[in-house]
């Protein structure tokens, strides 16, 4: 039996496949200091999706974390980019870390859609280190007034301690403190400190020469202590250095309050 087409009879239309997803992160690598500062990129889809997607964002480092953790686009929003924003918390250790952002696409044609991954790479907070190393060298333990020193709150909660946007401190100011002991030579490694100003306590030995490294100092004032020894030339080369105050020294260690 022949089988005759007609050609005027509607035939169904064809089921077009769906464009697969695509995914645009802005930046593969991404850098960060511990503790304040973070960093940020954008996350758009390319391809209209058919349903809403998700993409969920997680890191290989417990410390480093992403915010938001997860981006929902909609059918209605896919063109516009989001921004995720990378922070890493402070640990116990003193060396620099990284860590990789890995991506889980789902929904419609974006199911399991590679995604490119973001690598991080950690600054460790060397500043904390270096006061860390202040405190103990200069008698932390019996100043007058500690004020969150050594505790895990951010730096520019410490008592006199002042810090810029990444983090990095740039004013130390414990005047009459009752601060004993040396300057520890770490303190030349504070690359952002442009206020370093200790009067009127008993800090002995002379001003480390690392403090010659401190090319954003600005002023450095230790008027009225029990400073010895040669200062470095170094100090008097600093670019930017306008205010330096040594006068007053005492030969031997004074009591409190004078």
């Amino acid at each position: 039996m022949a089988i005759i087409n007609d050609e005027n009879t509607p035939q169904p239309a064809l089921q077009k496949e769906p464009e697969p997803g695509s995914v645009s992160v802005s930046a593969t690598n991404l850098s960060v200091r511990e503790g304040n500062s973070a960093g940020t990129y954008t996350v758009t889809l390319d391809v209209d999706p058919t349903e809403n997607v998700t993409i969920t964002a997680s890191s290989d480092n417990g410390y480093v974390s992403t915010q938001p953790s997860s981006l929902a686009f909609t059918t209605g929003n896919w063109q516009t980019a989001q921004t995720v924003t990378v922070s890493a918390g402070q640990d116990a250790d003193r060396t620099d870390d990284a860590a990789t952002i890995s991506y889980a696409a789902r929904g419609g044609n974006y199911d399991s859609v590679a995604v490119a991954s973001m690598s991080v790479s950690v600054t460790d907070d060397s500043d904390r280190a270096v006061l860390e190393a202040f405190y103990q060298g200069t008698g932390g333990r019996i100043w007058t007034n500690v004020g969150n020193w050594r505790s895990d709150k951010p730096l520019n909660q410490w008592r006199s301690v002042t810090t810029n946007g990444s983090g990095q401190v740039t004013h130390l100011s414990l005047r009459n403190n009752g601060l004993i002991g040396s300057l520890p030579a770490a303190l030349g490694k504070m690359e952002s400190l442009q206020v370093l100003t200790l009067d009127r306590n008993n800090i002995s030995g002379s001003p480390p020469v690392e403090l010659g490294n401190l090319s954003n100092l600005t002023r450095l004032a230790m008027n009225r202590n029990s400073l010895t020894g040669a200062i470095s030339s170094q100090l008097g080369n600093l670019p930017n250095l306008s205010i330096l105050g040594l006068a007053e020294q005492w030969s031997q260690p004074r009591k409190r309050g004078l």
